[in-house]
């Protein structure tokens, strides 16, 4: 086999970043070495890969193909490349994957504990980003698979799906807020007080609340709802010990459209075969909201 898989890597970083003189910089390496480096395998093959010109380097219809097959057969070096450390030395392998800001809270600390408490070496690397974000790392196979909320994904072409399970959500205020003395509590008194959230919200709640504060960092979100009349609309789950001594409660807004949980998804590449390690996760995390998130659904709402 004539493949080189340090050329495919070259081929691949041109076409993700448009530029050989850009793509020598990550690699790098001089723009003339990575120019001919592209070049041998063009020529190796017969085919041309990419059109350069003003407008840097394009795809060429034969590229894009090799391309996606260049990025797939890359993705699954990687894994054996892993999985051999696995096999040999006693390791338990590395994973990286990605999660949004809601997961990490809730999933991450009870995930570290598990596996950090194990006999086996096993080393996680885990990115907290947007869905956004994450998807654009998985796509460039900086990490295995993502778990976000259902409806922050967006379709991505060679990529599997899959429902881990649903985190509940609810609006939440201080203790004493003045909504908490209303015995019917309606959207038009809701919206006189600022709202916050961690994902973007729609236009009508953004036009019509007195205000609003959109943040990814549960720790900044909640010292706001604690300390102001904002209204938070977030998972209990964040704020267990603050609904159990009263410092935050739950309300209810009859005429309100809003969903009472959230999907919480898994996300991968279909062309890549997911290593020991990244499988033990997905096992953990279906579990966990199988059996811990659930349990603790069931003490919410006793409260």
């Amino acid at each position: 086999m004539k493949i080189d898989l340090r050329k495919l890597q070259h081929l691949v970083t041109v076409a993700r970043l448009g530029s050989f003189s850009r793509a020598a910089e990550e690699l790098h390496l001089t723009q003339p070495a990575l120019s001919r480096s592209v070049a041998s395998v063009e020529e190796q093959y017969g085919i041309k890969i990419f059109d350069r010109g003003r407008a840097g380097a394009v795809l060429t219809p034969a590229g894009e193909l090799a391309i996606e097959d260049a990025e797939a057969l890359l993705g699954r070096a990687r894994t054996l490349e892993n999985n051999l450390q696995l096999y040999g030395g006693g390791h338990a392998g590395k994973v990286s994957f990605g999660v949004g800001p809601m997961v990490a809270s809730i999933v991450l600390p009870a995930l570290s504990v598990a596996f950090m408490s194990r006999e086996q070496r096993l080393n996680i690397q885990v990115s907290v980003k947007s869905a956004r974000a994450l998807l654009d790392d998985l796509q460039d196979d900086r990490i295995e698979m993502l778990f976000c909320g259902i409806g922050q994904m967006r379709a991505k072409h060679d990529a599997v799906y899959e429902v881990m399970g649903s985190i509940p959500l609810a609006t939440l205020v201080r203790g004493d807020h003045p909504l908490t003395r209303l015995p019917v509590i309606t959207r038009d008194q809701l919206f006189r007080y600022p709202i916050l959230s961690a994902v973007e919200m729609s236009n009508d709640t953004t036009s019509r609340a007195s205000g609003s504060f959109i943040c990814d960092n549960y720790d900044v979100l909640k010292n706001t709802v604690l300390q102001t009349d904002a209204v938070w609309i977030s998972s209990p789950l964040m704020v267990q010990e603050e609904l159990a001594s009263g410092r935050l409660t739950s309300i209810l807004v009859e005429d309100l459209e809003r969903p009472s949980e959230v999907e919480i998804c898994l996300a991968r590449a279909e062309s890549r075969k997911l290593s020991p390690a990244a499988e033990a996760i997905i096992d953990f995390i279906k579990d966990y909201f199988r059996t811990g998130i659930s349990a603790v659904s069931r003490d919410q709402q006793r409260l």
